[in-house]
C-alpha cells in the first residue's frame, strides 16, 4: 500500500469525528483514488482495530440473546465458501455483515468509492482536495453513494453521479443520469438540485425515486417521502415548463419529445417501491416463500439462478428496511450474490442441500 499523503492520526480524527473540515475532505479525497482491494483495517492503530473487534462481537452477543462471559477478540478474515444454515448462524450473520462493514469503512460517513468508478478533478497545485467528483455504478448490482451533506444516492448498474466534493453555501447541486433513488439531508436554507438532461428536480428534504437513462424518450420521478418539485430548462429547441409539484406516492413522467410533464397518484394499493422501506420476518422460511413475500412487497421480480437456494431456509427479522438493504443481507446469509437488470433481480449461489 503507497504511503498516506498526510499524517497518520488524521486518521484517528478522522474516525471520532473530530477532524475539521477540510481535513475530512482531504480524507475523503485520498479514499477515492484507493483500490477496491485496500486493506483498510491495517489503517487503524492496534486499539482501534481492537475496540472494532470487541464492538462486532459484542453486538453478536446481544443479536443472539448470549450471556456469561463478555466479548472476545476477534479476527476480520475472508468469510468461508459455504456457511452452515441453522437460523441462529444467519441471525449471527447479519449482525457480522453491519459490524464489518463499518470496520472496512473506518466508520465512514462520507463517500464510499469501493463499487464503482470514481474520478475526481482537482485543482491545480493541489494533490489531494478535489472540487468535482464524478461517481459512476460499474457493478451489477446497486451501490450507496454518501455526499458531503448527509445525503444518500443509490445508484442502480450504470447511473452516473457527478457532485462537488464542498456544496455551495446557498445550493446543493448535482448531475445525474441512469436510474437512482435519492434520500435528501434535510436543509431547507440550500435546497437540493438534480440537474438530468433538460429536466430539473428541486427538493429541500425528502426521498424519490429518478429514472433518466440516456437515450430513453421518457424520464420518470417518483416520490417516496416529502415534496419534490418537478420542472424543465430551457435549451435549444426546448421551452422552460412550468414546475410539477408532487406529493408521496405521486409520480411524473417527463416525455423529451414533446417537453412535456405529466402528474400520476399511484394505487393506494399497489406495490412498494423498491426503496420505500417495509418491515418483514421470516421463521425457518424456505427460500421460494421469502421471494413470493418480496415480490409481493416490492415493484420487482426476483430469480434465483440456481434451483439449490430455494432449499435454503431462512430465519430473519427485516425492520423498516427497503429491498437493497434487504437484498445485501439476505445474499450475505446465503453466500450469495446477486444482479439486477432493470425491474428483475437474480440471484447467484451455490444454494443448500
Amino acid at each position: 500500500m503507497k504511503p498516506l499523503p498526510f499524517p497518520p492520526d488524521l486518521l484517528d480524527r478522522y474516525r471520532t469525528n473530530t477532524a475539521t473540515d477540510d481535513e475530512r475532505l482531504t480524507v475523503d479525497a485520498w479514499y477515492d483514488t484507493l483500490p477496491e482491494d485496500s486493506d483498510y483495517l491495517r489503517l487503524l492503530d492496534a486499539a482501534s482495530r481492537r475496540q472494532l473487534q470487541e464492538q462486532t462481537l459484542g453486538a453478536i452477543h446481544t443479536s443472539l440473546g448470549l450471556t456469561g462471559a463478555g466479548p472476545q477478540l476477534i479476527s476480520f478474515q475472508p468469510r468461508p465458501s459455504r456457511w452452515y444454515r441453522h437460523p441462529w448462524f444467519v441471525a449471527a450473520a447479519l449482525v457480522v455483515l453491519v459490524g464489518g462493514w463499518w470496520v472496512i469503512q473506518l466508520a465512514r460517513t462520507g463517500n464510499q468509492a469501493t463499487s464503482g468508478s470514481a474520478t475526481a478533478v482537482v485543482t491545480p497545485g493541489h494533490d489531494i482536495t478535489p472540487k468535482q467528483i464524478r461517481f459512476v455504478n460499474q457493478q451489477s448490482r446497486m451501490v450507496a453513494r454518501h455526499l458531503p451533506d448527509g445525503t444518500v444516492v443509490w445508484l442502480h448498474p450504470q447511473a452516473d453521479l457527478s457532485y462537488p466534493a464542498v456544496f455551495a453555501d446557498d445550493r446543493r447541486n448535482v448531475t445525474f443520469s441512469g436510474e437512482g433513488f435519492f434520500d435528501v439531508a434535510k436543509n431547507p436554507h440550500r435546497p437540493f438540485l438534480i440537474q438530468s438532461g433538460p429536466m430539473q428536480i428541486k427538493v429541500l428534504g425528502t426521498s424519490f425515486n429518478v429514472r433518466a437513462t440516456p437515450h430513453q424518450a421518457i424520464f420518470e420521478v417518483a416520490v417516496v417521502t416529502g415534496r419534490v418539485l418537478v420542472r424543465t430548462t430551457p435549451s435549444a429547441g426546448r421551452k422552460k415548463t412550468d414546475p410539477v409539484l408532487l406529493l408521496p406516492r405521486q409520480e411524473v413522467l417527463y416525455n423529451l419529445s414533446s417537453n412535456q410533464l405529466t402528474r400520476y397518484s399511484l394505487p393506494a394499493n399497489s406495490r412498494r417501491p423498491i426503496y420505500e422501506p417495509v418491515s418483514v420476518a421470516f421463521a425457518n422460511a424456505p427460500m421460494n416463500a421469502v421471494v413470493d413475500q418480496l415480490e409481493a412487497r416490492f415493484n420487482v421480480r426476483i430469480q434465483v439462478a440456481n434451483a439449490a437456494i430455494n432449499a435454503c431456509k431462512l430465519t430473519a427479522d427485516f425492520t423498516n428496511q427497503s429491498l437493497p438493504a434487504i437484498l445485501e443481507l439476505l445474499c450475505t446469509s446465503l453466500d450469495a450474490t446477486y444482479t439486477m437488470a432493470g425491474d428483475t433481480v437474480i440471484i447467484t449461489g451455490e444454494g443448500c442441500q
